[in-house]
């Protein structure tokens, strides 16, 4: 909340054009920004103030190297997981190690046990194995990132 109420203020004017003649207000910027305060009192003075808004985006995104899809209700998915600022995944794809495609998932929420890997092809369980992934993940701000790793199935 950026505040500062002087006496006898008239009009206000924010850089960014938003909020006219508003002392205070909430912002929720998805990147660093200045915005700037401009303040008319009765006398018609003026006075400006700035503000530098540093914001830092937790890229967290966290990818298991293994799971155990075997019923016990401990890591039977591999399931990917992020922070607030992670969006989307918006592709995850598996790969047996022959190069064959054994899973697939588009436009989900991380975190989400729905849309994780059970370890099966076309609902058959696989045999234990390294299988690799890869995975395009979008955040709020907008920005990518590509991971490509390998995940152990065990049973």
């Amino acid at each position: 909340m950026l505040s500062g109420v002087p006496e006898g203020i008239l009009q206000t004017s924010w850089s960014d054009g938003e909020c006219e003649n508003c002392l205070t207000r909430s912002i929720t910027p998805l990147t660093s920004i200045t915005l700037m305060i401009s303040a008319q009192d009765e006398n018609g003075c003026t006075s400006e103030d700035e503000f530098n808004i540093l914001v830092q985006v937790n890229r967290d995104l966290f990818i298991p190297n293994i799971f155990s899809p075997n019923g016990d209700q401990v890591n039977d998915v591999f399931l990917i997981s992020g922070g607030p600022a992670l969006d989307e995944i918006s592709i995850l794809t598996i790969f047996d190690r022959w190069g064959n495609m054994v899973f697939q998932a588009e436009q989900f929420k991380a975190n989400d046990p729905q849309r994780a890997w059970d370890g099966k092809k076309n609902g058959q369980p696989l045999n234990p194995g390294v299988f690799v992934y890869q995975l395009e993940a979008v955040y709020i701000d907008g920005s990518k990132a590509e991971k490509y790793g390998s995940v152990t199935l065990v049973r």
